[in-house]
């Protein structure tokens, strides 16, 4: 799109790209500075082919901004240590904690919980209900059941058939064997 045939109007739309508020970008494009001038840049904004010059320079200057940039993973992980290091160097704790909140999001240590219902709406369920919602909640999430591990009571291990009568060392000696 060419720039706007009046002038004050192709400026206005320059200021108000480049993020200057209604008012200030009226003022600044040589219009004058009355009571009334939010109420005209308002006006003068509601037409479509300043609209369309706001944006088309807007976007114009985005692009130009982010041309060449380019961050990997890598980049932001070693950012966010240099500013953990360099925010407790410097005694800012709040700074430091916070990149490694964002430092713990990214390696998964964190795990996001969100309340579903409302306070009460599982207390009138019987444990059934509660494991069989449970028990769907985590087959929509994926995940699968664990095949348990052998239980240790008192120093000796109980296979799946509940046989006790073995002990651990027993049980290392018969792996030793296999």
């Amino acid at each position: 799109m060419p720039a706007l045939a009046d002038q004050r109007h192709e400026a206005f739309a320059v200021q108000r790209a480049s993020g200057k508020n209604r008012a200030q970008a009226y003022k600044d494009a040589g219009f004058k500075d009355t009571p009334a001038a939010r109420i005209n840049a308002q006006r003068l904004l509601k037409r479509p082919e300043v609209a369309a010059r706001i944006a088309e320079i807007a976007d114009y200057i985005n692009t130009k901004a982010l041309e060449g940039v380019v961050l990997s993973a890598e980049q932001v992980l070693r950012w966010m240590m240099s500013t953990r290091h360099a925010a407790f160097a410097a005694d800012q704790y709040a700074v430091a904690v916070r990149a490694e909140e964002l430092l713990g999001r990214q390696f998964g240590l964190f795990v996001e919980q969100h309340e579903h219902g409302k306070p009460g709406d599982f207390a009138a369920l019987s444990d059934a209900e509660l494991s069989e919602l449970v028990r769907e909640g985590a087959r929509d999430a994926g995940i699968r059941k664990k095949r348990r591990k052998p239980a240790m009571i008192e120093g000796k291990a109980r296979d799946v058939t509940g046989d006790t009568s073995a002990t651990i060392a027993d049980i290392g000696k018969s792996n030793d064997k296999a």
